[in-house]
């Protein structure tokens, strides 16, 4: 009943991390600059789990990462959606309640994508944000399923090796009722006999006795 009720628990994580992304707006403090910026939460995901995933995805951007305690850059980031030069990244990522924030400011040549810099590329970054967003959220749902099947997969043999075992011994106590039937049957039946055995033996050590004093008169 345990492992039933673990897996129950286990697969609820899951559904915190299918949720739908929301990516808001907020100024956040990179180095001693406040920055317009984006941000993500991703439920019941740790900062570490994030973080690797982002660095990932920056690098698949050609960035070069280069991470503190508190920040990591992208250097020099390929995003076409935004621009047809390079992009810098500015990102944290904050542990928060039960998940983990990602915050990102983005930066072109132009300036700081944002509503009042380049409100007309808001919507691309919003995009590239969330395309990183669905694509890790998806990943972790999909481990946690396999993670979750494999453990479903562990109990149905323990079901399935405990049912044989119960059949194993519902038929060996099957077998054992019908020995001590047999046996508590010739248990009785050999009651009788064991008396009139007895008193054969009896008969028979008196019949020797007057055998023996027939022999003794002859001598």
């Amino acid at each position: 009943m345990k492992k039933i009720i673990y897996i129950i628990c286990f697969l609820l994580p899951v559904m915190g991390v299918a949720q739908k992304i929301a990516i808001t707006k907020q100024t956040e403090i990179f180095g001693a600059i406040s920055l317009a910026s984006y941000t993500v939460y991703f439920d019941t995901l740790t900062a570490k789990d994030v973080s690797k995933a982002w660095t990932g995805y920056l690098k698949d951007h050609e960035a070069k990462v280069k991470s503190s305690k508190e920040e990591t850059l992208g250097d020099n980031a390929k995003i076409l959606s935004l621009s047809s030069d390079t992009v810098d990244v500015f990102s944290k990522i904050k542990e928060d309640g039960k998940g983990a924030l990602l915050i990102v400011s983005l930066q072109t040549k132009e300036g700081i994508v944002s509503e009042n810099e380049q409100p007309s590329k808001v919507a691309a970054a919003e995009a590239w944000i969330r395309t990183f967003a669905v694509s890790l959220s998806k990943k972790i749902v999909e481990e946690r399923i396999q993670a979750a099947q494999k453990l479903l997969q562990r109990i149905s043999n323990n079901v399935s090796e405990l049912e044989e075992r119960n059949k194993n011994l519902a038929s060996s106590n099957e077998k054992m009722r019908k020995e001590i039937a047999e046996n508590e049957k010739e248990f009785a039946e050999n009651i009788p006999k064991i008396e009139d055995l007895k008193k054969a033996t009896e008969a028979q050590a008196q019949l020797i006795k007057q055998i023996q004093a027939l022999k003794q008169e002859i001598e």
